[in-house]
C-alpha cells in the first residue's frame, strides 16, 4: 500500500509534525511519502493507495487555499484518508469541514488527531524573553504523545486492509462535541481574527535591514511580495501564513511596529526552510510544475 502524507505548513509546525510521524510510521513498518502541497499537483495523489493530510488551523478552520487545493483532488472511490492539524488554540470544526469536504470526493476518513504546537502567528509579537517564548523553545518535541498514538492507528488499520478489511469497514467519524457551544466559539473566533486580519494584512513592510536577498519573493506561498526597484512590495493576496516575517535571515519583515526587535519563530527544530512555488492556478507551465512526491 502506498501512502502519501500530504500538507501544507507555513511556519514549520505541520511540516515537523509530518516528518515526525514519517519517522514513526516508518518504525512501525509503515513505509510513507511525503510531499506539501506546494510541492505536489493534486493529481499526482492518484498514486497514492492512501492519504494523510496535514495543515495549520486558522480562525477555528483549515485555511481557505488549503481547502481550494482539496477541492482539486480527483475524486475517488473510497480511499482512505486520515486527517491531522496543528492548533495553538481552537480547532473548532476543521476535522469535520476537511472529512465533509473529501467524503464528497469519494474519501472514507479513517482517523484524525489535533496537535497543539506554538501560535506561530503571535511569536513575532513578542520578546524572546516572554513566558511565551520560552515555553516554546523549551518544549520537548522529540516525543510527542498524540502523534505516536497516531501513527500506531495508522499502522493497526493499513494492517486491518491488509489483512483483508474493507476501507469503509475502518471508517471513524470526527466527533462534534457541543454543536451550539462549539458554534458560539467559532462566531467569537471569527470576528477576532477578521478584525486582525484586516490590522495584518496591510500592516506588512521591510525596514532599513533589508538586503534585498528576494527569499520573501521566492518562499511566500501566494506570491503576494514583490522586489521592485530595491523595494519590497506586499500586495493584496496575503494568506497570512506568517511564512515571510519569520523566515527572514535579516528579520527585516515587520508587521507595523508590533514585532520590531521581537521573536521569530522557525518551527521546533528552528530549521524550517520551506520551498514554495506558486499553486492553485488551472494550467502549470512546464518549466514552473512542482516536483513528484518523495521521501525527505
Amino acid at each position: 500500500m502506498r501512502v502519501l502524507i500530504l500538507y501544507f505548513s507555513g511556519t514549520g509546525n505541520t511540516d515537523y509534525v509530518a516528518k515526525y510521524l514519517q519517522r514513526k510510521l516508518a518504525i512501525l513498518s509503515v513505509d510513507s511519502d511525503l510531499g506539501s502541497i506546494e510541492n505536489i499537483l493534486p493529481e499526482e495523489s492518484t498514486e497514492f493507495d492512501l492519504l494523510i493530510i496535514g495543515f495549520p488551523i486558522y480562525a477555528g478552520a483549515p485555511p481557505v487555499f488549503f481547502q481550494q487545493y482539496l477541492n482539486l483532488l480527483p475524486n475517488v472511490n473510497q480511499k482512505g484518508i486520515f486527517v491531522f492539524c496543528t492548533r495553538a488554540m481552537f480547532a473548532g470544526h476543521a476535522i469535520n469541514d476537511v472529512y465533509e469536504q473529501l467524503g464528497r470526493k469519494g474519501y472514507i476518513p479513517l482517523d484524525y488527531k489535533i496537535i497543539g504546537m506554538p501560535g506561530s502567528d503571535g511569536l513575532p509579537f513578542v520578546s524572546e524573553s516572554s513566558k511565551y517564548v520560552q515555553k516554546a523553545l523549551n518544549k520537548d518535541y522529540s516525543d510527542i504523545k498524540e502523534i505516536n498514538e497516531f501513527a500506531e492507528r495508522i499502522a493497526y488499520v493499513i494492517g486491518e486492509i491488509n489483512r483483508g478489511k474493507t476501507v469503509a469497514a475502518m471508517r471513524r467519524r470526527a466527533p462534534r462535541g457541543i454543536p451550539l457551544l462549539n458554534t458560539i466559539f467559532q462566531l467569537l473566533w471569527d470576528f477576532g481574527y477578521k478584525f486582525a486580519e484586516k490590522k495584518i494584512k496591510t500592516g506588512f513592510w521591510a525596514d532599513e535591514k533589508c538586503v534585498q536577498c528576494g527569499l520573501c519573493v521566492r518562499q511566500c506561498p501566494s506570491k503576494n511580495i514583490s522586489l521592485i526597484n530595491g523595494s519590497v512590495t506586499f500586495n493584496t493576496r496575503c494568506y497570512m501564513c506568517m511564512r515571510c516575517i519569520n523566515q527572514c535571515p535579516e528579520e527585516a519583515i515587520q508587521i507595523g511596529k508590533g514585532t520590531v526587535n521581537k521573536f521569530r519563530w522557525k518551527g521546533p527544530t528552528g530549521y524550517f526552510r520551506p520551498e514554495s512555488k506558486e499553486f492553485f492556478e488551472k494550467k502549470y507551465p512546464e518549466d514552473n510544475r512542482p516536483r513528484k512526491a518523495g521521501r525527505v
